[in-house]
């Protein structure tokens, strides 16, 4: 039953970063009790995102119910050049495969309310908001808000998903996939003394760092340096991994032959879903698929784990297609308050 408006007590604008590490642990429960939330907008992933990579001015804006927090939408201002527009983003924008507030159940109608009226407060603040990588349904994508007008709706990034709930991997993925990683395991056991091994919290820093250069070295490869080559960057997912990793998320894996990293997976399990963000490959091992291996590894673990999806996250890449993955795309909406005359292009 959804609540009076009257019921909600306060609206905190959290404008530095110490402001969001002191509600970390209400966020964090609020996001955990938010059917539709994933990792990406769990505070354990955007207050790194922010200590580390975030620029411009935090405007982020916290709903409460008493002592509760029932309401989250992070914010913040950045300012384009050369254009001079001052855009209203999601904490994460870039970085992350799905963005949206969170609000807990049966409060959705009121804490939207409440984050449009302080959005209208601070308007003269931005000149538009551009809303990245909402899933279909997502606030404010349908809603009504009559000081916003709607610019542009486009559909944005294709997420390709695997549906696990089938049961046994078997049962899961296309016959000729299944027995392309049957045979690229028997095949490398059969060469190599073979192991897969994942990050524990005393394992971490080892785990990431086997990470970070094994990403390095497919990139670089192919003349790439992929994203984890700036420091910011690295920073930003060790102290997130960290975070995820003590929560019980974080889903990293190493697959090692004769003691040596061939391959690494870098994802987050959260809601009875599993998330593969990244990984990182050793060419010395190509022919040997330890990619394909690890993949497979991560999917039966999370068909294991009682899981529903396989989410491969953004990106067409042929080898997401062959495991059987289906495409959902997310949605990107560009928003002007009224009276602004600022074209809505800017950061992506």
């Amino acid at each position: 039953m959804p609540v009076c408006a009257s019921h909600l007590s306060d609206v905190q604008i959290a404008t530095q970063l110490e402001d969001l590490a002191a509600a970390r642990d209400q966020w964090r429960e609020l996001w955990s009790v938010c059917p539709g939330a994933t990792p990406f907008q769990s505070p354990d992933w955007l207050i790194p995102w922010w200590r580390h990579i975030g620029e411009g001015q935090l405007l982020a804006i916290m709903v409460w119910a008493g002592e509760e927090l029932v309401g989250a939408a992070p914010f913040y201002i950045y300012q384009s050049v050369p254009a001079k527009a001052r855009q209203c983003l999601l904490l994460g924008s870039g970085n992350s495969d799905y963005l949206g507030i969170v609000a807990k159940p049966g409060y959705e109608q009121q804490v939207n309310e409440r984050i449009a009226a302080s959005l209208r407060e601070k308007s003269n603040g931005f000149d538009f908001l551009d809303l990245q990588e909402l899933t279909h349904g997502a606030w404010p994508d349908g809603a009504h808000i009559p000081w916003l007008r709607i610019n542009r709706r486009t559909e944005q990034s294709i997420c390709l998903v695997l549906d696990i709930s089938a049961g046994a991997l078997d049962d899961i993925v296309p016959a000729q996939m299944a027995k392309q990683y049957r045979y690229a395991r028997r095949r490398t056991a059969r060469d190599f003394e073979f192991e897969i091994v994942a990050a524990s919290p005393d394992t971490l820093s080892q785990h990431l760092d086997t990470l970070f250069d094994l990403h390095g070295r497919r990139w670089r490869s192919q003349g790439q340096t992929g994203v984890l080559a700036d420091e910011s960057m690295e920073k930003f997912h060790r102290e997130a991994s960290e975070n995820f990793c003590a929560g019980g998320l974080l889903r990293l894996y190493t697959l090692q032959l004769n003691g040596r990293p061939a391959a690494s997976l870098y994802g987050f399990a959260h809601n009875q879903k599993t998330y593969f963000y990244l990984g990182g490959m050793n060419p010395d091992f190509a022919k040997h698929s330890p990619g394909m291996i690890l993949v497979g590894h991560a999917i039966e673990t999370a068909i294991a784990e009682g899981h529903r999806e396989f989410d491969f996250l953004r990106g067409q890449e042929d080898y997401k297609y062959k495991w059987g993955a289906r495409e959902r795309s997310n949605v990107s909406l560009k928003l002007t308050p009224s009276g602004s005359t600022h074209q809505t292009e800017g950061k992506q």
